[in-house]
């Protein structure tokens, strides 16, 4: 009894291309997932001169190994501004409101890992498998 094994080079050449897309592809899934929490922080941001909501920022992904990371925030010239807005739950905005990072981090981290594996699916398909 013998069989024959067909499609092994192509095989290897789909494992490759996505060995190649999905790891590029994390970090940059991690990215748009930070973009988003970053724009729906946006509207809760208080506002007296406009200094502290112009300053927000998402920085491209730092891809080390098997680890990415990217960082988002406000800051710049209104670094120590942000913190003391963002953390002062007694203070009254007309516009915004305390916690205006941390309450879309949060609500997004429900389904953060889930909606990141979405994109690698999505990269490993268009890879072809």
């Amino acid at each position: 009894m013998g069989f024959e094994l067909k499609g092994v080079a192509n095989m290897d050449a789909l494992m490759r291309r996505i060995a190649e897309a999905v790891p590029n592809a994390a970090p940059e899934a991690l990215y748009r997932r930070a973009e988003a929490i970053s724009e729906k922080s946006d509207p809760l941001v208080p506002v007296d001169l406009g200094t502290l909501k112009g300053s927000r920022f998402v920085d491209r992904p730092q891809h080390t190994g098997t680890t990415a990371s990217v960082r988002l925030g406000y800051g710049g010239a209104a670094a120590p501004y942000a913190l003391f807005v963002h953390e002062d739950m007694s203070a009254h905005h007309e516009v915004g409101q305390a916690k205006y990072l941390e309450q879309p981090f949060l609500e997004a981290t429900a389904t953060l890992g889930a909606d990141i594996a979405d994109d690698l699916r999505e990269a490993a398909k268009d890879a072809g498998a």
